[in-house]
């Protein structure tokens, strides 16, 4: 490991089988649009940049001490977009609804690591699924899949874990590596 590890917290999303056709409509929008693969899928709820690797420790108990807690729940991928807008946009996303705990999740660690120095996000938590990334203009293709898929239910995934993730730049693009992994509570079964 050296020195400093590039990092970030998130959720790991499985490869939903409606959403690989979706993935296959982007890549055959040419060269501007770079599609994530879907072993990287995630939804990532705080970036942390680079991390002194003498504190992934001490941030991993404190992360494992805020998410454990919480329970195990259903999201549902709904939608597509951009941002930042269509106009000009860098990055195509899978919404998410029922994503309350997210929103809890993305709470807890913002504390936690607020608690550790790092820098409290000044945007609000918007829970998405990258999909590509656009790095020049896209085609005007784009607005049509967009159009289309604006109100999809690509359907529900079971979130039960919190990734600390290790993100290496290379050549071919972002390779993520789990540093650390921390279960969800069972949630008692309803009666």
């Amino acid at each position: 490991m050296s020195a400093r590890v590039r990092a970030f917290v998130a959720v790991s999303v499985p490869a939903v089988k409606s959403l690989l056709g979706v993935l296959e409509e982007l890549r055959r929008l040419g060269r501007a649009v770079r599609p994530v693969a879907c072993e990287e899928w995630h939804v990532t709820l705080k970036f942390l940049g680079d991390v002194p690797a003498a504190d992934v420790a001490a941030l991993a108990a404190s992360l494992r001490a805020a998410v454990s807690p919480v329970g195990r729940a259903h999201c549902t991928l709904k939608g597509l977009g951009v941002f930042p807008t269509l106009q000009r946009p860098s990055v195509v996303w899978a919404g998410l609804s029922d994503a309350g705990v997210l929103n809890e999740l993305a709470a807890r660690v913002e504390t936690a690591c607020e608690s550790m120095g790092f820098a409290r996000d000044t945007r609000p938590f918007h829970p998405h699924l990258t999909l590509a990334r656009i790095k020049s203009r896209p085609p005007e293709a784009l607005s049509a899949l967009l159009h289309r898929h604006e109100q999809t239910n690509f359907g529900a995934w079971d979130v039960t874990s919190v990734v600390l993730f290790e993100s290496r730049l290379e050549r071919a693009g972002a390779k993520y590596l789990p540093l650390a992994t921390w279960p969800l509570a069972e949630r008692p079964p309803t009666s």
